[in-house]
């Protein structure tokens, strides 16, 4: 035990040890070199002093442990709190008609309590509200994170409606930390083209990220992060839209397999096709026999039943 305490009561003790080499040292001289290597004995202190050092030593880490526990509980105690307040009126507000309502849109990904939206959205704000008041940023999105990785339906929805109204605040770091929430949380089409329309198309417009950093997006390993690149430059057709980016995601995804990537893709081949039909037509005439049916199937629909035929594969 005396071993653990030793250091300090060194540091405490250091003039005191020190004179009692000096004195050791002064005794050797004259004795001849072969005694220089016997070592100075410095005496263990007395069992009271040793208990006091030890006493002494205890009092002040155990402060300092308990100021830094009770910091750091005061802190997660906010998140804590926000995170049950929403938990338990999710819990409390759960409709198994809603369940049935809804699980039939879905074929995967689908974990909810069954909370009408409409009960949900005057809540969202209060929370916000009380989270801008109370959190850190930071704060904020380990909130955030720990409603994403819940798995629960409506957990995603509010961390996603919280994402968008930190519009203000948008940084690269943040279109990072959306990036691992679809690597990590995505696992529906309904978060994936909400967080597209409501975040991403905002990071976008704003002018925080460029073109080419959600273009990156279309090579990812994570089908939903793919289907993202697609989907999130669908809202901008709506007004102004960029036909040739539309095709730059649309040739490094039109060869994908996965079934909700070829989706995002034919729907965002049909909305620039409205904007300029000419180019998407012969993009598409392009790729007929190569991309999936899915693909032209979806980006032909609004094109006349006859003029659609010459889209079949050869």
């Amino acid at each position: 035990m005396w071993a653990y305490y030793e250091p300090l009561y060194l540091l405490l003790t250091i003039p005191r040890q020190r004179r009692a080499i000096s004195g050791g040292l002064a005794k050797w001289e004259g004795r001849g070199l072969q005694n220089l290597h016997s070592p100075v004995q410095i005496r263990k202190p007395p069992v009271l002093i040793q208990f006091v050092v030890c006493r002494l030593w205890l009092i002040v880490h155990l402060t300092t442990s308990q100021k830094q526990l009770v910091v750091r509980g005061e802190n997660m105690s906010k998140t804590q709190k926000i995170e049950n307040d929403i938990r338990q009126f999710l819990k409390k507000n759960a409709d198994e008609s809603v369940i049935k309502k809804y699980s039939r849109y879905f074929k995967e990904g689908y974990d909810p309590y069954g909370v009408a939206f409409e009960k949900i959205t005057p809540k969202i704000d209060e929370w916000f509200n009380t989270c801008q008041k109370e959190l850190s940023q930071k704060e904020l999105l380990i909130l955030c994170d720990h409603l994403m990785s819940s798995g629960k339906y409506e957990e995603a929805n509010i961390a996603c409606a919280f994402m968008s109204r930190l519009r203000n605040q948008y940084s690269k770091s943040l279109f990072d930390t959306v990036g691992k929430w679809f690597e990590r949380y995505v696992t529906n089409w309904a978060h994936c083209d909400s967080a597209c329309h409501t975040i991403l198309y905002a990071f976008l417009t704003d002018g925080v990220v460029e073109f080419k950093a959600l273009l990156v997006w279309a090579n990812s390993p994570q089908r939903w992060k793919r289907r993202a690149a697609a989907v999130t430059l669908i809202k901008d057709f709506s007004k102004s839209g960029s036909v040739p980016q539309a095709l730059q995601v649309a040739r490094k995804l039109i060869l994908d397999q996965e079934k909700v990537v070829q989706q995002g893709v034919g729907w965002l081949l049909r909305e620039a096709w409205k904007k300029s039909p000419e180019e998407i037509e012969d993009f598409l005439l392009k790729w007929k026999d190569q991309a999936p049916r899915l693909i032209i199937q979806y980006a032909t629909e609004k094109i006349d039943k006859e003029k659609r035929k010459k889209f079949r594969r050869g």
